[in-house]
């Protein structure tokens, strides 16, 4: 990934993951800004086939192993998906995405609604 800022500048602040598994799951999620330096997170995916579910992991929750403080994720250069079972485990991924918190969501939603309104306004025509 060659350093890629998973944070986007500060926008992005988590994982978000819709999946489902046969058997149920652990899905470990390791983040690496070098060979020493990564860090890493778990979900529990649990039994059940036919629909996907959610899951998220923040940044935040992502334990450092080895090097200096783990993982940057403002330089990232590998993102690995390990799932814990046998061969006879069954796993779906229809998403894999960083997202912003959110709260984030909502208030640009707030702010593009605002300066709609606004646009809307002033394209009125004059009243009589």
């Amino acid at each position: 990934l060659c350093g890629l800022d998973l944070t986007e500048g500060g926008i992005n602040d988590r994982f978000s993951l819709l999946a489902m598994a046969d058997l149920g799951t652990q899905v470990t999620v390791r983040v690496y800004s070098s060979r020493r330096d990564w860090s890493e997170a778990t979900v529990q995916i649990p039994a059940g086939l036919g629909a996907f579910r959610p899951f998220e992991l923040p940044f935040d929750e992502f334990m450092a192993w080895r090097g200096s403080g783990g993982a940057d994720f403002t330089r990232i250069g590998a993102v690995s998906l390990t799932f814990a079972g046998g061969e006879s485990l069954d796993v779906g991924i229809r998403h894999f995405a960083v997202v912003p918190e959110p709260g984030t969501w909502l208030a640009g939603l707030g702010l593009l609604g605002a300066a709609a309104g606004i646009a809307r306004r002033r394209q009125a025509p004059p009243r009589a």
